[in-house]
């Protein structure tokens, strides 16, 4: 409960020039997507965390999983480490979805009619729709998408995209 806490107190204290316009979505309302209504701006916050939370915890993740290759290439690996770095993985990507269930939460909650949508997605000037076309991600997109940027920094390989998730 102390860390939902201080998640809602971290959204409210994000200052404007934190909320920048680059960060926010950009791919244009689609022929297919079912308009559902916009994002308020005090929800919109929770997404600007969780893309500041995701840079923070994108180089940790990495650097957790790289101290367990380096410990287990020096048979060095004892299942009491082994579980201490896969506790503070798990603890790290449980904030993340944490601060994604509360941005989705929110847009449910302010946007008319989204609880019964089964994919919905955000469109460039915060627009809320509901995807009628086949998602491109399956599942969480913002888990997808932070996923797909932590494979990207694991493997060394990026898209040719700078405004690309994998880019954080």
């Amino acid at each position: 409960m102390q860390y939902i806490r201080q998640l809602l107190d971290e959204a409210a204290a994000l200052k404007t020039e934190e909320m920048l316009p680059e960060n926010a979505p950009k791919k244009e309302l689609q022929w297919a997507d079912r308009l559902l209504g916009t994002v308020p701006e005090d929800v919109q916050r929770f997404y600007y965390l969780f893309i500041k939370k995701a840079k923070a915890i994108n180089p940790r993740t990495v650097q957790i999983r790289h101290e367990a290759e380096l410990l287990e290439a020096k048979d060095e690996l004892t299942p009491g480490k082994e579980l201490e770095l896969k506790n503070e993985l798990n603890r790290l990507y449980n904030q993340r979805d944490m601060i994604e269930k509360l941005f989705w939460d929110g847009v449910k909650e302010s946007v008319p009619g989204s609880y019964a949508v089964k994919h919905l997605a955000l469109r460039k000037d915060w627009q809320v729709v509901e995807e009628t076309s086949q998602p491109e991600f399956s599942g969480s997109l913002l888990g997808s998408l932070l996923a797909a940027s932590v494979l990207g920094r694991i493997v060394g390989k990026s898209c040719d995209d700078p405004n690309c998730w994998c880019h954080l």
